[in-house]
């Protein structure tokens, strides 16, 4: 089998030249370079399958929406991408927005530049690891269908997509599944076309937000649209929330409570509820903070100048989805 490859796209030359060329190649990784996405797609579709980890540089502005970057890079096999910012923290408001939504279109990592040489190989081989993984379940599969399960797999996708609903790796490996696993596609087409969230009588929303007024106006806004609303207006309230037993599948959760901050609670909500979903809200831009939270485990993150209580209730739509995704695929890949 073909080794690897680890593709830089950058359209500054000494960006490649003099840094990660200095890291990479003295560990034998094999790399190529790009300077643009167009060369860079031309790249994968060439490489037949031997690109399983991109780092992009975003550092230059460009015209195009995150989401589209990352449509235009994903292949068939995801390869991981990983974003490279050259930043000083007065850059962190214009790209802390740019980070988010690469983040939500599936970026794997993030890292600010200049970092340790440790840092790149260690997410470099987390990122190939895993397209490797994914790689080899396809490669083995022997399935006669192969090409129409990709063709349902992907028109899933799309009609995923134009709703804006994330996408789970489950459900790429659901459709590639050793032969000896029975399943009905038409049924699971229909189930992940047509999620039952229709009916929130079931599901708990816990709140934590310092502000009283705040966290009224968000708890009586989500009880007009069914939900159950639990909430905390400090950090020690949440965590006596936290010790009982009620069932909580997402918290909106804000950065600075006060008495501590929400990053100090996403380790005990993740450990008493690991399938409830986090979706930060603060009315700070920083880059590091914004990145921290999200590989704390958040699900999303909410600038308050720039959200309503509509966004909000669409990210517990979404929330819910995955949840209800990732929980319906679980019974066909035990």
């Amino acid at each position: 089998m073909s080794r690897l490859e680890t593709l830089i796209i950058s359209p500054d030359d000494k960006f490649y030249e003099n840094f990660f060329q200095s890291v990479f190649e003295p560990n034998r990784f094999l790399v190529k370079h790009a300077t643009t996405i167009e060369e860079a797609g031309a790249l994968l579709r060439a490489s037949n399958r031997t690109i399983g980890s991109i780092f992009l540089d975003i550092s230059e502005t460009s015209d195009k929406d995150p989401a589209e970057y990352m449509h235009e890079l994903r292949t068939p096999f995801f390869p991981e991408i990983s974003l490279c910012v050259k930043t000083t923290k007065d850059d962190d408001t214009t790209f802390a927005r740019p980070i988010i939504d690469y983040i939500r279109s599936g970026a794997h990592g993030v890292i600010r530049l200049p970092t340790y040489d440790s840092e790149i190989l260690w997410l470099a081989k987390k990122a190939l690891t895993l397209y490797l993984t994914r790689k080899r379940v396809i490669d083995h599969l022997g399935h006669p269908d192969y090409s129409d399960r990709m063709a349902q797999f992907f028109n899933l996708l799309m009609s995923r997509k134009e709703r804006g609903l994330p996408v789970s790796y489950k459900e790429l490996e659901l459709f590639f599944l050793p032969k000896n696993k029975l399943m009905d596609l038409d049924k699971i087409a229909e189930k992940v076309k047509r999620p039952p969230v229709d009916d929130y009588k079931n599901t708990t929303i816990l709140i934590i937000e310092d502000e009283i007024k705040t966290s009224e106006w968000y708890k009586e806004y989500l009880e007009r649209n069914c939900f159950n609303v639990l909430v905390a207006n400090s950090g020690k309230h949440a965590l006596e929330i936290l010790t009982k037993s009620h069932p909580i599948h997402v918290v909106i959760l804000d950065v600075e409570l006060g008495d501590m901050t929400g990053n100090d609670l996403i380790p005990t909500i993740k450990k008493k509820y690991p399938k409830a979903e986090i979706i930060m809200v603060t009315a700070f831009t920083e880059f590091d903070l914004i990145i921290h939270t999200l590989k704390l485990g958040a699900f999303d993150y909410l600038v308050k100048s720039e959200t309503d209580l509509s966004i909000i209730n669409q990210k517990i739509i979404q929330a819910l989805h995955k949840r209800y995704f990732e929980d319906f695929f679980q019974d066909y890949l035990e």
